[in-house]
Protein backbone atom coordinates (compact mmCIF):
# COMPACT_ATOMS: atom_id res chain seq x y z
CA UNK A 1 0.00 0.00 0.00
CA UNK A 2 2.80 2.37 0.88
CA UNK A 3 4.49 1.92 -2.48
CA UNK A 4 1.27 2.99 -4.29
CA UNK A 5 0.61 6.06 -2.17
CA UNK A 6 4.16 7.42 -2.34
CA UNK A 7 4.31 8.03 -6.12
CA UNK A 8 0.80 9.51 -6.01
CA UNK A 9 1.82 12.01 -3.31
CA UNK A 10 5.03 12.83 -5.11
CA UNK A 11 3.12 13.39 -8.32
CA UNK A 12 0.78 15.83 -6.60
CA UNK A 13 3.71 17.69 -5.04
CA UNK A 14 5.43 17.99 -8.41
CA UNK A 15 2.20 19.28 -9.98
CA UNK A 16 1.83 21.94 -7.29
CA UNK A 17 5.50 22.93 -7.66
CA UNK A 18 5.14 23.20 -11.43
CA UNK A 19 2.06 25.41 -11.04
CA UNK A 20 3.96 27.68 -8.62
CA UNK A 21 6.97 28.03 -10.89
CA UNK A 22 4.73 28.83 -13.85
CA UNK A 23 3.18 31.65 -11.87
CA UNK A 24 6.44 33.30 -10.88
CA UNK A 25 8.60 35.73 -12.77
CA UNK A 26 7.69 37.68 -15.89
CA UNK A 27 4.82 35.49 -17.03
CA UNK A 28 1.77 37.69 -16.51
CA UNK A 29 0.28 34.95 -14.35
CA UNK A 30 -1.65 35.51 -11.14
CA UNK A 31 -1.91 32.35 -9.13
CA UNK A 32 -3.40 29.81 -11.52
CA UNK A 33 -5.32 32.41 -13.56
CA UNK A 34 -3.89 34.00 -16.70
CA UNK A 35 -4.47 37.76 -17.05
CA UNK A 36 -3.83 40.18 -19.87
CA UNK A 37 -1.57 43.07 -18.87
CA UNK A 38 -0.68 46.17 -20.83
CA UNK A 39 2.45 47.96 -19.59
CA UNK A 40 3.75 51.21 -21.09
CA UNK A 41 6.79 52.98 -19.67
CA UNK A 42 9.49 55.58 -20.20
CA UNK A 43 12.71 56.85 -18.65
CA UNK A 44 13.24 60.46 -19.71
CA UNK A 45 16.33 62.52 -18.91
CA UNK A 46 15.71 66.28 -18.82
CA UNK A 47 18.98 67.90 -19.85
CA UNK A 48 17.89 71.32 -18.59
CA UNK A 49 17.36 70.18 -14.97
CA UNK A 50 19.59 67.10 -14.82
CA UNK A 51 16.60 65.08 -13.57
CA UNK A 52 15.21 61.77 -14.80
CA UNK A 53 11.58 60.77 -14.70
CA UNK A 54 10.58 57.12 -14.75
CA UNK A 55 6.91 56.72 -15.59
CA UNK A 56 4.81 53.57 -16.01
CA UNK A 57 1.19 52.74 -16.81
CA UNK A 58 -0.27 49.29 -16.16
CA UNK A 59 -3.68 47.87 -17.08
CA UNK A 60 -4.91 44.38 -16.21
CA UNK A 61 -7.84 42.98 -18.19
CA UNK A 62 -8.81 46.49 -19.25
CA UNK A 63 -8.68 48.06 -15.77
CA UNK A 64 -5.94 50.25 -14.22
CA UNK A 65 -3.91 48.16 -11.78
CA UNK A 66 -3.02 49.55 -8.36
CA UNK A 67 -1.09 47.92 -5.54
CA UNK A 68 2.15 47.63 -7.50
CA UNK A 69 5.66 48.07 -6.13
CA UNK A 70 7.78 49.55 -8.92
CA UNK A 71 11.52 50.17 -8.52
CA UNK A 72 14.26 51.46 -10.81
CA UNK A 73 17.81 50.10 -10.69
CA UNK A 74 21.08 50.58 -12.47
CA UNK A 75 21.17 47.27 -14.32
CA UNK A 76 24.25 45.96 -12.51
CA UNK A 77 23.11 46.97 -9.00
CA UNK A 78 20.77 45.36 -6.49
CA UNK A 79 19.89 48.56 -4.63
CA UNK A 80 17.07 50.62 -6.16
CA UNK A 81 17.80 54.23 -7.09
CA UNK A 82 14.10 55.16 -7.14
CA UNK A 83 10.72 53.75 -6.16
CA UNK A 84 7.80 55.04 -8.19
CA UNK A 85 4.81 56.72 -6.56
CA UNK A 86 1.21 56.06 -7.55
CA UNK A 87 0.06 59.28 -9.25
CA UNK A 88 -3.26 58.06 -10.68
CA UNK A 89 -5.07 54.71 -11.01
CA UNK A 90 -2.62 52.38 -12.74
CA UNK A 91 -0.08 55.21 -13.21
CA UNK A 92 3.22 55.46 -11.35
CA UNK A 93 6.05 57.98 -11.65
CA UNK A 94 9.09 59.48 -9.95
CA UNK A 95 11.64 62.22 -10.66
CA UNK A 96 15.18 61.58 -9.42
CA UNK A 97 18.67 62.97 -9.98
CA UNK A 98 20.47 62.02 -13.17
CA UNK A 99 23.62 61.72 -11.04
CA UNK A 100 22.25 58.38 -9.82
CA UNK A 101 22.65 56.91 -13.31
CA UNK A 102 25.89 54.93 -13.54
CA UNK A 103 28.32 54.77 -16.48
CA UNK A 104 26.56 51.80 -18.10
CA UNK A 105 23.51 54.04 -18.63
CA UNK A 106 21.30 50.95 -18.51
CA UNK A 107 18.22 51.07 -16.32
CA UNK A 108 16.10 48.18 -15.13
CA UNK A 109 12.54 48.68 -13.94
CA UNK A 110 10.99 45.95 -11.80
CA UNK A 111 7.33 45.47 -10.90
CA UNK A 112 5.86 43.29 -8.23
CA UNK A 113 2.40 43.16 -6.71
CA UNK A 114 1.43 43.26 -3.05
CA UNK A 115 -1.76 41.43 -4.02
CA UNK A 116 -0.50 38.44 -6.03
CA UNK A 117 2.61 36.88 -7.58
CA UNK A 118 2.75 38.96 -10.77
CA UNK A 119 6.28 40.18 -11.58
CA UNK A 120 7.79 42.02 -14.54
CA UNK A 121 11.09 43.66 -15.45
CA UNK A 122 12.35 45.69 -18.39
CA UNK A 123 15.88 46.76 -19.35
CA UNK A 124 16.52 49.93 -21.32
CA UNK A 125 19.53 52.03 -22.31
CA UNK A 126 19.44 55.75 -21.58
CA UNK A 127 20.84 57.83 -24.48
CA UNK A 128 23.91 59.84 -23.49
CA UNK A 129 23.97 63.62 -23.06
CA UNK A 130 24.26 65.73 -26.21
CA UNK A 131 23.34 69.18 -27.49
CA UNK A 132 22.14 70.81 -30.71
CA UNK A 133 22.25 74.21 -32.42
CA UNK A 134 20.83 76.04 -35.41
CA UNK A 135 24.08 77.08 -37.12
CA UNK A 136 24.05 80.13 -39.31
CA UNK A 137 20.75 81.45 -37.98
CA UNK A 138 21.45 85.06 -36.92
CA UNK A 139 19.94 85.88 -33.52
CA UNK A 140 17.77 82.74 -33.76
CA UNK A 141 15.38 84.61 -36.08
CA UNK A 142 13.46 82.72 -38.77
CA UNK A 143 12.50 84.83 -41.79
CA UNK A 144 9.44 84.13 -43.94
CA UNK A 145 11.77 84.04 -46.95
CA UNK A 146 13.90 81.22 -45.49
CA UNK A 147 13.53 77.87 -47.25
CA UNK A 148 14.86 75.72 -44.44
CA UNK A 149 16.43 76.14 -40.99
CA UNK A 150 19.54 73.97 -40.53
CA UNK A 151 20.12 71.98 -37.34
CA UNK A 152 23.25 70.27 -36.09
CA UNK A 153 23.80 68.00 -33.09
CA UNK A 154 26.51 65.78 -31.69
CA UNK A 155 26.10 62.02 -31.49
CA UNK A 156 24.42 60.42 -28.46
CA UNK A 157 25.66 57.00 -27.35
CA UNK A 158 22.89 54.38 -26.97
CA UNK A 159 20.51 56.36 -29.19
CA UNK A 160 18.50 54.36 -31.72
CA UNK A 161 17.79 57.64 -33.46
CA UNK A 162 16.65 61.22 -33.05
CA UNK A 163 13.50 63.20 -33.66
CA UNK A 164 12.96 66.91 -34.15
CA UNK A 165 9.86 68.67 -32.81
CA UNK A 166 8.80 72.27 -33.55
CA UNK A 167 5.88 73.79 -31.69
CA UNK A 168 4.58 77.34 -31.48
CA UNK A 169 4.56 78.94 -28.05
CA UNK A 170 1.35 78.20 -26.13
CA UNK A 171 0.51 75.20 -28.29
CA UNK A 172 -2.30 73.33 -26.56
CA UNK A 173 -1.44 70.02 -24.91
CA UNK A 174 -1.97 67.12 -27.29
CA UNK A 175 -1.68 69.29 -30.41
CA UNK A 176 1.22 68.03 -32.49
CA UNK A 177 3.52 70.44 -34.29
CA UNK A 178 6.09 69.62 -36.94
CA UNK A 179 8.20 66.49 -36.32
CA UNK A 180 10.71 64.36 -38.20
CA UNK A 181 12.78 61.27 -37.38
CA UNK A 182 16.50 60.79 -38.10
CA UNK A 183 18.57 57.61 -37.87
CA UNK A 184 21.28 57.15 -35.25
CA UNK A 185 24.16 57.88 -37.66
CA UNK A 186 22.79 61.29 -38.66
CA UNK A 187 23.95 64.44 -36.81
CA UNK A 188 22.39 67.17 -38.94
CA UNK A 189 19.03 68.01 -40.42
CA UNK A 190 16.80 70.89 -41.36
CA UNK A 191 13.36 72.27 -40.56
CA UNK A 192 11.18 73.27 -43.55
CA UNK A 193 9.72 76.76 -43.42
CA UNK A 194 6.27 75.13 -43.48
CA UNK A 195 6.85 74.21 -39.82
CA UNK A 196 6.26 77.92 -39.09
CA UNK A 197 2.99 78.07 -41.00
CA UNK A 198 -0.60 77.62 -39.97
CA UNK A 199 -3.68 77.29 -42.20
CA UNK A 200 -3.41 80.98 -43.14
CA UNK A 201 0.30 80.89 -44.02
CA UNK A 202 3.51 82.02 -42.31
CA UNK A 203 2.80 82.71 -38.64
CA UNK A 204 4.99 85.12 -36.71
CA UNK A 205 5.80 84.47 -33.09
CA UNK A 206 7.90 82.36 -30.75
CA UNK A 207 8.62 78.73 -31.53
CA UNK A 208 10.30 76.00 -29.51
CA UNK A 209 12.56 73.40 -31.10
CA UNK A 210 13.70 70.11 -29.57
CA UNK A 211 16.10 67.50 -30.91
CA UNK A 212 15.60 64.36 -28.82
CA UNK A 213 17.66 61.18 -28.68
CA UNK A 214 15.58 58.05 -28.09
CA UNK A 215 16.09 54.36 -27.39
CA UNK A 216 13.42 51.73 -28.05
CA UNK A 217 9.85 53.06 -27.94
CA UNK A 218 9.23 55.74 -25.30
CA UNK A 219 5.81 57.07 -24.32
CA UNK A 220 4.54 60.49 -23.25
CA UNK A 221 4.32 61.33 -19.56
CA UNK A 222 2.61 64.09 -17.56
CA UNK A 223 4.52 67.35 -17.86
CA UNK A 224 6.40 66.52 -21.07
CA UNK A 225 7.01 69.78 -22.95
CA UNK A 226 5.91 68.61 -26.41
CA UNK A 227 3.73 66.04 -28.13
CA UNK A 228 5.61 62.84 -28.93
CA UNK A 229 5.65 62.25 -32.69
CA UNK A 230 3.68 59.33 -34.09
CA UNK A 231 5.67 56.28 -35.10
CA UNK A 232 6.63 54.56 -31.87
CA UNK A 233 5.07 51.14 -31.41
CA UNK A 234 4.69 48.20 -29.07
CA UNK A 235 7.95 46.41 -28.28
CA UNK A 236 6.88 44.40 -25.22
CA UNK A 237 5.43 41.00 -26.06
CA UNK A 238 5.64 38.37 -23.34
CA UNK A 239 3.34 35.79 -21.82
CA UNK A 240 0.34 37.77 -20.60
CA UNK A 241 2.06 41.14 -21.16
CA UNK A 242 2.11 43.53 -24.11
CA UNK A 243 3.05 47.20 -24.28
CA UNK A 244 5.65 49.78 -25.11
CA UNK A 245 8.80 51.01 -23.38
CA UNK A 246 11.85 53.14 -24.04
CA UNK A 247 13.98 56.09 -23.00
CA UNK A 248 14.76 59.65 -24.13
CA UNK A 249 17.40 62.28 -23.53
CA UNK A 250 15.90 65.77 -24.01
CA UNK A 251 18.46 68.62 -24.27
CA UNK A 252 17.41 72.19 -23.45
CA UNK A 253 15.07 73.52 -26.12
CA UNK A 254 16.01 76.14 -28.71
CA UNK A 255 13.84 79.26 -28.85
CA UNK A 256 13.30 80.78 -32.30
CA UNK A 257 11.45 83.91 -33.36
CA UNK A 258 9.56 83.85 -36.64
CA UNK A 259 9.36 87.21 -38.45
CA UNK A 260 7.98 88.32 -41.80
CA UNK A 261 10.61 89.92 -44.08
Amino acid sequence: MKSKIYPTVMGLLLLVLASFLASCGDTGTTGEVKNNHEINLVHSYDGASGQIISYLQIIRDGEPLDGMVISVFNATDTAAIATLDRVAPGNYGKWFSGDLLDNTRQLKIELSSVLDVFNFNFLCNMPDTFSFTAPGLPDNIVRSSDATIPLSWNSSTHADGYFVVVEAENTASGVAGYSEFFSSGVTAGSIPISAFHNAQGFKEGTYYVWVVAYHDNPIEYPGISFSLPAGFQNNISRVGVTGQGGAMYIPPKLVLTAQTN
